[in-house]
């Protein structure tokens, strides 16, 4: 839909919002006594979580409101018309489509750390491999690969990528600077990290410049992916996917080194099998730029 859209914004207000949304999906965790990091409240007890579950939801309705506002202001469109440019919906055909896609695509690049997984999977008593976290029905699995993914790419993707778009923006632009404020969004952990380890000073940098790259860097991929598929539950998947498996481990132990020969290949054979059908398997109808 963004295809028959001009430029009606500004682009200081697509980062001056960008910017707000932000500090407001951060800012809402240090508002409670029961959300702000301090010391002695970890950020995985269950009650924690279940307060900022509550938090960064409300933090996500108000910035899809605001975002759909905007939207309907500067293109004199319904709310309806709003949801479409902000790819939250329709949920059709191709959006199921272009979801399996986007998870053989990631599944491609993580194939060395899906394999992995096998070697070091036990078989149950059924046969079957237990392949699923085993905090997947806790408030921990509830947060990483259900709520953080849904709140975040709807916040930093679904939210921001359109203000940027009706602001003329270049996709290659909007792919490189957009992840930016989601990678930034990541750096208060540090804070956390600190409270809990205050003479650590150094290994909080590390850590934080490290979450920050790593942040940064998925934030391209869930960018590239929103804008070629123009939907946000492709992205959503992924990164509850990515959430799952984590980064790939350089260092196997207790494998054989053949396995572990056949895993260093793998990690190098998905980097290659995404290159190579990366834009073939996000190729949609759907798409709400041209790069």
């Amino acid at each position: 839909m963004l295809h028959s859209l001009t430029t009606s914004i500004p682009i200081s207000c697509a980062t001056s919002l960008s910017t707000i949304y932000t500090i407001t999906y951060v800012g809402v965790l240090y508002i409670s006594p029961t959300t702000r990091p301090q010391a002695g409240l970890r950020r995985d007890n269950p009650t924690v979580i279940q307060s900022r579950i509550c938090a960064v939801t409300i933090a996500t309705l108000l910035c899809v409101i605001f975002s759909c506002f905007v939207v309907c202001v500067s293109t004199n469109s319904t709310w309806s018309d709003a949801g479409r440019v902000l790819g939250l919906w329709p949920i059709t055909g191709t959006t199921v489509i272009d979801c399996v896609h986007a998870i053989l695509l990631i599944m491609v690049l993580f194939c060395g750390p899906l394999f992995e997984r096998l070697l070091y999977t036990q078989y149950s008593w059924t046969g079957t491999f237990n392949v699923l976290p085993a905090d997947m029905c806790s408030w921990l699995g509830w947060r990483n690969y259900v709520v953080a993914p849904i709140t975040e790419e709807i916040v930093f993707r679904a939210c921001m990528i359109p203000l940027h778009v009706l602001a003329g923006c270049r996709p290659e632009k909007i792919v490189f600077f957009c992840p930016l404020y989601f990678g930034i969004a990541h750096i208060h952990h540090a804070y956390e990290f600190y409270l809990v380890n205050p003479r650590s000073i150094r290994i909080t940098v590390i850590r934080s410049i490290i979450q920050f790259s790593y942040t940064t860097i998925f934030g391209w991929l869930a960018t590239f992916l929103f804008i070629r598929y123009g939907s946000v539950w492709p992205a959503i998947l992924v990164h509850g996917f990515c959430n799952y498996m984590g980064l790939p481990n350089l260092d196997l132990s207790g494998v054989s080194w053949q396995q572990k020969y056949l895993y260093y290949i793998l990690l190098v054979g998905g980097g290659w099998g995404f290159y190579n059908y990366v834009w073939l398997l996000t190729d949609s109808t759907n798409s709400m730029l041209e790069f």
